[in-house]
């Protein structure tokens, strides 16, 4: 009668008839890598700053141009007995003029390096979005994984808990075992079954996790499950954390951020010098009706700005303190990451060796469980004990699998902090 319970406990679960696409790891990291919208975003920032630096090489190239005009108008003219002569005039120029700045108080070079920085910066973001999303991607695949596999271990433990509420109802029958280990066995039955449930209700959320961060928008039209283990790798021996500390994207937006506080600086003091250009122009003049000519210039331009208010001495006061605004922002990061290193680093060793301890209590555990529940049979052991080493068992699968997901997730805070990216 329970077995056919528990079949309809699963028949309960629910079923999309959609199908279900199983994902590995590679998949995941492919669709991710084209599909969600944070590095998407960031790529687009990465060509939004590459074309403004190319643009900003105009600067250094002469400026071109041509115009042309068209005016008409009354014209008076004095005329015999002091009559007035009035006609139309029309005329038409076309003209072209180029113009090269030659000193602008090196402001072309610094607006250079300004726009470079950003791109710089952008670059930066770039790679922490990488690290970030792969950060959540191996997250949300290991909690997937995890999800699936506590559902299957939940399933062994709802017959496991079966099998034993059976055993103990015979003996409390015949009058070996007492009500009150029989309630008990009920009620262990009871909460398997909830756990079952619970376990597929997590698989869901999960499943909708790991579908948001591959950048699907509509998760609810497939099912998705993934196929891999919890295999890490090994935390490699006396890492470099310095070299690691400038190799972080957050570390390299923040030296970009200083280096384009200090071009500005070098663009605001720009207006305390000179600027000198050099310009040239040529045009045609045509009057309808009348003759036409032609006029060209050229000469060099040197403009200074004698009095602005002294808006020029704040503006220099201001980037500077930016600049030390910069720097002092460079430093706290840097001490930042450097614990953020150091502390995940401990945090992935320490997930590893966890594995290996739990796995050694889940081995003693199964053993232990194998000896209790034939003694228990034979009347060689009490329900207490054999209870206990049951719940003991139970806790200890549970316990080895959830280390195996952490493990997994602290590998993963581990590439996140470093900078590093699934692709």
């Amino acid at each position: 009668m329970r077995k056919l319970c528990f079949t309809f406990i699963l028949l309960l679960i629910p079923f999309r008839s959609w199908g279900i696409e199983v994902l590995t790891w590679e998949d995941c990291v492919r669709e991710a890598s084209l599909a969600n919208p944070d590095v998407r975003g960031a790529e687009e920032g990465v060509v939004r700053e590459r074309n403004l630096v190319k643009g900003s090489f105009s600067d250094f190239f002469p400026q071109f141009s041509v115009d042309s005009s068209y005016n008409a108008g009354n014209v008076s003219s004095p005329s015999g007995a002091l009559g007035v002569d009035i006609s139309t005039r029309q005329e038409f120029e076309v003209g072209a003029a180029v113009r090269q700045n030659i000193f602008s108080g090196l402001k072309t070079r610094a607006n250079y390096r300004k726009i470079k920085s950003l791109l710089e910066e952008a670059k930066s973001d770039l790679l922490g979005s990488i690290a970030q999303v792969s950060f959540e991607l191996k997250s949300a695949f290991s909690r997937m994984l995890f999800a699936q596999e506590r559902l299957t271990l939940a399933k062994e433990i709802f017959e496991r808990r079966q099998e034993n509420v059976q055993l103990v109802e015979l003996r409390y029958e015949g009058g070996i075992e007492n009500k009150g280990s029989f309630l008990r066995s009920q009620a262990q039955y009871e909460q398997a079954k909830f756990d079952v449930a619970q376990a597929s209700r997590d698989v869901e959320a999960q499943e909708t996790n790991l579908a948001r961060v591959l950048g699907r928008p509509n998760p609810a039209n497939q099912e998705i499950r993934v196929r891999g283990d919890f295999q890490t790798s090994m935390p490699e021996k006396n890492p470099d954390f310095q070299l690691k500390v400038l190799q972080n994207p957050n570390y390299q937006t923040s030296d970009a951020q200083l280096e384009g506080s200090k071009a500005d600086i070098t663009f605001v003091r720009g207006d305390l010098f000179p600027a000198l250009d050099a310009a040239a122009s040529v045009s045609r003049s045509e009057i309808f009706d009348q003759s036409s000519s032609n006029r060209w210039a050229t000469g060099v331009v040197l403009s200074y700005p004698l009095l602005l208010g002294g808006r020029d001495i704040y503006e220099v006061k201001g980037a500077k303190a930016d600049k030390r605004r910069a720097e002092e922002n460079l430093r706290s990061v840097e001490y930042r990451v450097a614990t953020d290193l150091k502390q995940a680093y401990a945090d992935f060793k320490d997930a590893v060796e966890n594995v290996r301890v739990q796995e050694e209590f889940l081995k003693a555990a199964r053993l232990r469980s194998e000896i209790s529940r034939k003694e228990y049979s034979n009347g060689l052991t009490n329900f207490f004990d054999w209870d206990a080493i049951e719940n003991d068992l139970i806790q200890s699968e549970t316990t080895a699998l959830q280390s195996r997901r952490d493990a997994l997730i602290a590998e993963a805070e581990w590439e996140r902090v470093q900078g590093k990216g699934a692709w």
